[in-house]
Parts: structure tokens; sequence; C-alpha cells
């Protein structure tokens, strides 16, 4: 008899694990339908799709088809993961050097003014100290992530801006790091505090080992064999995984330092491409659990979030565009470097969600900072056109003059002088011909007029740049900047029949350049050409051997 009930009892605890289990993936299906649905809407409405994956996860909690906390949290915990390690891959420091001065006065100064505003204003609302340094910690960086896709859509990822927000969003994203670390230990005492900082520095130098001396070499090595390259980027982010488990910080602190470590070019680009769907995956994850986990925000949160948007949209272009400036960039520049990084970071949830783990954030924060990320992330792309930069250089008081000019008749104009611009004002110079070049890279622009060269330092947006070339009196304009917008100004300017020649990296845009009149060139197409001709040099000159 006691077999029978015995036998029956655990007929009815395997019923009941199959049915959790059951349930489990029910959950994991829900999530992943939703996160297919957001990502098909964000392509066709062409935004971020980060806030459509957050709706679409508080949807479904509200609707009540997540309503089992425990799978939604292991979701959430395994997308956190890869949505840091993700940060840390795009960062590569190496990119930066050249604008070490600019990245440490303008990060600095963001992450500092930013931060101690949004802590003073919710401490003096009636805020915890340690809430107001979680809320402080969260609206104090930009978005890599969002940044970075922008920078590669626009192609502006390899110039001078470029590298400097890159350096930016590096600088706020370790600093964040480390202050989460600090924040998160705040309740053990200042030992515990010393005991992670101390963690989180042995973290981030080895990242710093490894990423100058050792897996560019590793992934170099075995980059034709897919197996094993997988499996040293897995097992570097495992290693790190534990590792900050074994010194006792948050371990996200060891995602990072595994991305940051893997971020050198090309090793980045050989990780993206043997992860790179995974990534996506969890990241989406990540983003409908986290909406999952959000409840409905009252008024007053509202309130509090709608300020802090504000406060974003206001303060950090003000701010940016001031150091910038002073850090040697143009006023339009300054004003897009400003716009692109007027939102709060991905690194603005793990905070929250590091906060509400640790008991020291309440979930009505986590509602008002993943209110701002939402707004101001899925936005970025509108906030940060080129509408709106020349309206912010408009608006400015007191734009940076444009230094340099020429009067010069019958002369050629080189406008954009990086690589191929250079090498153009070189040949241009050998034939005796007279060049001018413009250009807002103040140490290329030094660079040139040291060796001789007439160089205007300015943007190309910029009307007074384009005056001071004396375009109308030009014998012929290259554009290296493959930009439509400078094509068009150009072509206002010039006399009639002068020629204009632009470079361009695909044919995207060859109807709308000729419409106004400019000869195209195929860059990628020309030195495609280039390639396989010493290629085929090389083959010949072996067959002759």
């Amino acid at each position: 008899m006691r077999s029978s009930r015995s036998g029956s009892a655990s007929r009815r605890r395997c019923w009941k694990t199959e049915r959790a289990r059951s349930l489990g993936m029910i959950e994991v299906a829900v999530i992943v339908f939703g996160a297919a649905v957001a990502f098909g809407l964000g392509r066709w409405l062409r935004i971020p799709a980060m806030p459509l994956l957050i709706v679409a996860g508080l949807l479904f909690s509200l609707t009540g088809l997540l309503d089992d906390r425990e799978v939604v949290g292991a979701m959430l915990e395994m997308g956190l993961t890869f949505l840091v390690f993700t940060a840390g891959l795009e960062m590569a420091p190496s990119r930066v050097r050249e604008q070490v001065g600019a990245v440490w006065r303008v990060g600095l100064t963001q992450f500092a003014l930013l931060g101690g505003l949004a802590m003073v204003v919710l401490w003096v609302g009636g805020q915890s100290v340690e809430e107001s340094l979680y809320v402080a910690l969260a609206v104090a960086a930009s978005s890599t992530l969002v940044v970075v896709r922008l920078l590669r859509q626009r192609r502006q990822i390899f110039e001078p801006l470029g590298r400097m927000i890159l350096g930016v969003l590096l600088l706020q994203d370790v600093l964040i790091i480390l202050g989460l670390v600090v924040v998160s230990g705040l309740p053990q005492g200042p030992a515990v505090v010393a005991q992670r900082v101390g963690g989180g520095a042995l973290l981030m130098g080895l990242s710093a080992l490894l990423y100058w001396q050792v897996l560019p070499r590793v992934i170099d090595r075995y980059e034709d064999d897919d197996e094993i390259g997988l499996l040293v980027v897995v097992a570097t982010l495992f290693a790190m995984l534990g590792l900050a488990s074994l010194v006792e910080v948050p371990i996200i602190v060891g995602a990072f330092a595994a991305g940051l470590a893997l971020s050198s070019f090309p090793t980045n680009a050989l990780v993206r491409g043997l992860i790179g769907p995974l990534i996506d995956f969890f990241m989406a994850l990540f983003f409908v659990a986290l909406g999952a986990f959000l409840v409905v925000p009252s008024l007053d949160e509202l309130r509090i979030g709608l300020g802090l948007i504000v406060l974003l949209w206001v303060v950090t272009p003000v701010v940016v565009v001031f150091v910038a400036e002073r850090a040697g960039f143009t006023t339009r520049g300054a004003v897009e470097a400003g716009l692109l990084l007027a939102q709060t970071s991905e690194f603005s949830l793990v905070v929250a969600l590091q906060g509400v783990a640790s008991g020291q954030l309440s979930e009505g924060t986590l509602t008002i900072i993943t209110l701002v990320t939402v707004v101001t992330i899925g936005l970025t792309p509108w906030i940060s056109a080129r509408r709106m930069v020349l309206l912010g250089m408009r608006l400015h008081p007191r734009p940076r003059a444009v230094e340099g000019g020429t009067d010069l008749e019958d002369h050629v104009v080189v406008i954009g002088l990086g690589v191929a611009g250079s090498m153009l004002m070189e040949k241009i110079k050998r034939t005796q011909m007279q060049a001018v070049g413009l250009d807002y890279d103040p140490a290329e622009v030094s660079h040139l007029r040291e060796r001789g060269y007439q160089v205007v330092w300015g943007d190309a947006d910029d009307p007074r740049a384009l005056e001071a070339l004396n375009l109308s009196q030009a014998r012929a304009v290259m554009i290296t900047t493959g930009r439509l917008a400078h094509v068009e100004q150009v072509a206002e300017r010039v006399a009639k029949g002068t020629p204009i020649w632009v470079n361009l990296m695909d044919d995207s845009q060859v109807s709308a350049c000729e419409a106004v009149g400019a000869h195209t060139v195929n860059y990628s197409r020309a030195s495609s050409r280039r390639v396989m001709a010493w290629f085929e040099s090389l083959e010949s000159a072996e067959t002759t051997s």
C-alpha cells in the first residue's frame, strides 16, 4: 500500500516537474516571438529595436503571458551578460589614441556634470543617497551600442569626430563599471568597497594585457579555423566571468572585461562573425525580459522620468559643445557630438537591475530609468539627424570662426583631407597647379600646413568654410567625403561647367550626385581593381620564377 502511495506521489512530482518545464518553454517561446515581432517593426519603422523589445515584454507581462519570474529572470541574466560583453567588444582603445585629450575633457565633464545634477535633484527630492547614486550613474553615460551603430551607418566611425566619440563612450563605460562596483559594496562597508575596487582593477588590467599582447595573436593564428576561434572567444568570456565571481565583483564587470579584451581590430570583426547571431539573440531576450519586469509608472515617476529626459537633451549638447570646441573641434562637429551623446546608456539598465537585485533600488526607480533609456535611445536617430545639427549650429551664440581662406583663382579645391585627400593634394602640387584643401581635423590641417599646403580649417557643412574656398573661381573640385549634402552645396557655389569629382564607397548615391552635375568614382571598386592587379602581378611573377 505504501509502495503504491509512494509511486503515486512520485508520479505527481514528475508530472509537476514536466508541467513546470512545459510552462518554462512557453515563456521562452513567448519571449522569442516578441523579439521577432519587435525586430521586424524596428526594421520597418527604421528605429532602434530596443524600445520595441521592452514594450513587447511589458505588454506580455500585463496580459499574463510572462508570469514565471524564474524563467524571465534567467533570460534576463543571460541576456545581460551578452549585452555588456557586446558593449565591451565595440570599444578598441587603439582607435582613440590621437584624441586622448579631447576624450578626457569631454567624457569626464559630461559624466561628472550630468551625474552630479541628477544626484542633487533626486537627493533634494527626498531620495536616499544610495538610490540617488544609482540614478546618477544611470544617466551619466551615453549608449555605446546605439551611437556606434549610427557612426557605422553614417561612415564616421574612423573619422576624427567618430574616434573622439568612441573614446568618450569607452571612458564612460569604464567609469560606470567602476562606479557600479563601488555603489554595490556600500551596504557592506569601506573594506568591501576597497576589495571590490581592487578586484575590478585586476579584471581591467588582465583585459588590457589580453587586448595588447595575447588575444590578437591567438585569433590571428587560428583565423581560418572557426571552431577553435569560437572556443577561444567563449573561453575568454567564461574565464572572465569566473574570475569576476572569484574576486566577488558583479559578473557584468567580467563580461565587459572579456569584450574589451577582444575589441582590437580585426579581432572584434572576427568575433562578431563567429557569434554575432548569438549575441543578437540573447540581447533580444534581455530586452523583452526586462520589459516583463517593469511596472506601469505612476504620475510622479513619469514626471521624474520626463525631467531627466529634458535634462539629458538640454545639458548634454551644451556641455559637449562647450568642451569639444575648446578641444579643437569645429562648431558643427561639436554640435553633432553633443546630439549623438544625448541619451542614456544600455549600462543604465545594468545599473538599475544591479540596484534592484541588491535591494538598494525600488522597482519604481527601475521603471523610471528604463523609461528614460527607452525614450532617449529610441529618438537618438532623429535628435542627431543632419537637420537638427544644422539647427544647433544656427542656435549657437558664438560659433567658432573658420581658420584660413583664399583669394586664388583657377585653383583646385579638395574637400576632405584624409588618406585620399592628402594624396590628391600631393599629386596636384606635383603638376604645378594651385590647390586649396578643407578639413575639420586640426591635426591633419596643421600637418599639411607645415608641409606648405594651403588648407582651410572648417567643416564642409558650414557655409562660411565653403565661402573661404572661393569656389566660384575654382578650376575643379574634388570631394572625398562621399556625402551628397557636400556635393549639393558645392554645386550651388561653383561656376557653370566647373567639374566636380566625388569619391563614393558604393553606387547608392551615384544618380543623386550625377543629377547635380558631379562625376563619381566608386572608391571601393577602384580599390578592388588595384588589389586584383597587385594579386595578378604576384601570380605572374611567381609563374616567371
